[in-house]
């Protein structure tokens, strides 16, 4: 009782856990409150804490036991694993950590946590392994099953869905260390768009021998995307005070670079809006995999192949057994329906056996 309870309540976590992934993602793309998306991202911390827990107590259980090995290998310990630690230590944890420096600093210490916030982007990428809980999902509902069928059909949806989340993870791993295709690219590009506006600002300074300051001024004024433009360290130009930019905006939506003694920050919340949605397409993609799996390629395998095994164990068992199977013609001289014919006897006038 008390372990269908616990059962219960991790499926419950889980499906909260998904949920909670997509509204992440949504929260971007809506361009939600950042104190809401905060919130998401402090949730999703404790559901990380939560699934690192269970591993560690499943894994003492079956050490205690004898059967770590077993717990890895038959009772898919890896997946618990993977969809616990990593995400703690190096993203929500890390996250939940940044987020509350940054909400307490200056903006000169946010200029200098900048190399922490691409590490954060990079890192960022674990988030999918999240994805890997739908595996579990599969684990907790498939008990009605034999154990054949259980066995089977968890091995085949582990095996296909875990091949895609671990690929895409290292394809994303591999692009976000090389910073293609990301946010930084883009970024880089947005960049260089500035740098040769501050190339104009200075043609334009010099020829209407007008200050610097005047004419970048002028020059950023119209881009809708600077926020804060400063020189010599002062500030010649603002949107928005640095502590209402940071209530404004996620710093995971700002940029900032130096060009000689001007510093820009800018926004990328459009670049990011477009990641986000690449990512639900992703989700998405699994969720829609893992779904054709269990209600196409499970009933398949229990019609087709379970079933039959089945008959054929119980004519073994009793010779006097004589089921009928109905089966496709494209089956027929399957190994499976040969080895029922020769035990049982063909029903012409049903057109099975």
């Amino acid at each position: 009782m008390l372990k269908n309870k616990w059962e219960n309540f991790f499926l419950i976590i889980i499906v909260l856990s998904i949920i909670q992934l997509f509204l992440e993602e949504f929260a971007t793309i809506g361009n939600w409150l950042v104190k809401t998306r905060h919130i998401l991202i402090y949730i999703g911390a404790l559901f990380d804490v939560i699934f690192t827990v269970e591993f560690i107590i499943r894994l003492t259980i079956s050490a205690r036991k004898g059967k770590a090995g077993q717990y890895f290998k038959y009772e898919r310990g890896w997946i618990d694993l993977l969809a616990s630690v990593p995400l703690l230590l190096f993203y929500s944890g890390p996250m939940v950590y940044y987020i509350s420096k940054i909400t307490h600093v200056s903006m000169i210490t946010g200029i200098t946590s900048l190399r922490t916030l691409k590490l954060i982007k990079i890192v960022r990428i674990t988030r999918v392994l999240r994805l890997l809980r739908v595996l579990k999902i599969f684990g907790k509902i498939s008990k009605s099953a034999t154990k054949m069928v259980r066995h089977h059909i968890a091995t085949i949806t582990t095996t296909a869905l875990a091949s895609l989340i671990l690929g895409l993870f290292l394809i994303k791993l591999v692009f976000g260390i090389f910073n293609w295709p990301g946010i930084e690219v883009f970024a880089s590009k947005r960049k260089q768009q500035y740098k040769n506006m501050i190339k104009q600002a200075t043609v334009l300074s010099e020829q209407y021998k007008i200050n610097i300051n005047q004419a970048l001024v002028i020059i950023f004024a119209t881009e809708k995307r600077i926020l804060n433009v400063s020189n010599e360290g002062r500030e010649i130009f603002e949107k928005y005070e640095p502590t209402e930019m940071l209530k404004k905006f996620d710093l995971n939506d700002l940029s900032y670079f130096k060009e000689g003694s001007i510093g820009i920050w800018f926004q990328i919340s459009d670049i990011n809006k477009q990641i986000a949605k690449n990512n639900i397409e992703v989700f998405l993609l699994v969720l829609f995999v893992l779904g054709g799996l269990l209600l196409f390629y499970s009933g398949h395998f229990i019609k087709y192949i379970a079933l039959p095994l089945d008959a054929i164990q119980q004519k073994i068992t009793d010779p006097a057994y004589s089921p009928q199977l109905q089966t496709k013609k494209a089956y027929e001289e399957d190994e499976v329906y040969e080895i029922f014919n020769i035990l049982g006897k063909k029903d012409n006038s049903s057109g099975g056996y």
